[in-house]
């Protein structure tokens, strides 16, 4: 798996296009599981195009069976070299209040990590634990995001409440901002003044 994202990685930083890894092999990389069945890309829409060309020579393309709590404008699979790669633009899941918009485009902030000299882009966790809370049987992942960010005492307060802003359910704005609160209860004077944070509300 590791050699075909570094493969990925090099076509990709060829063509200039923009993405992350994200799911459960994002989880991997901060230790958070070692659980990892497929790899999820998350691709900038403006950059879709190309990326869907790079990997039709790569692998073959297989058939998604439909989820309607997905409303993802690209969303392709591809088998390449034994792996299942889902590849997606435009993320968007549906929840019992609206739908939740992943925001990734050429913009998005993005992590790296390094890799046999190659650098392997990584999308942002907070994305990910607020995306888990909205979908169906993800109980466990959030959990284990959760457990992570309060043992590293890290969160992007910024990134979170800016999220808070897609008409999030009731319920999973008073998860986040519970997380938020026993994070910085374990935080020290100095750790709480550069996370200033007034709640979500």
């Amino acid at each position: 798996m590791i050699n075909l994202l570094k493969k990925i990685t090099r076509e990709f930083a060829q063509a200039q296009i923009h993405w992350g890894i994200g799911g459960s092999k994002l989880l991997n990389f901060y230790g958070i599981t070692e659980t990892v069945n497929d790899l999820d890309l998350l691709i900038a829409f403006e950059d879709v195009k190309i990326a869907l060309q790079i990997l039709d020579g790569m692998g073959k393309r297989i058939e998604i069976p439909n989820k309607s709590e997905y409303y993802t404008e690209s969303f392709n699979r591809y088998m390449i070299d034994g792996i299942e790669i889902d590849v997606m633009a435009n993320f968007k899941i549906e929840h019992e209040t609206g739908v939740y918009d992943f925001q990734f485009d050429k913009e998005t902030k993005i992590e790296t990590i390094l890799i046999d000299e190659v650098k392997i882009p990584l999308t942002i966790l907070e994305e990910w634990y607020i995306a888990y809370l909205l979908m169906k049987d993800r109980d466990s992942k959030v959990e284990m995001i959760e457990a992570y960010l309060l043992k590293h005492k890290q969160i992007d307060l910024g990134l979170l409440m800016n999220r808070m802003h897609q008409g999030i359910p009731i319920e999973v704005l008073l998860r986040i901002n519970r997380l938020v609160i026993e994070v910085r209860e374990s935080m020290n004077e100095k750790e709480l003044e550069s996370h200033p944070y007034d709640g979500l509300y």
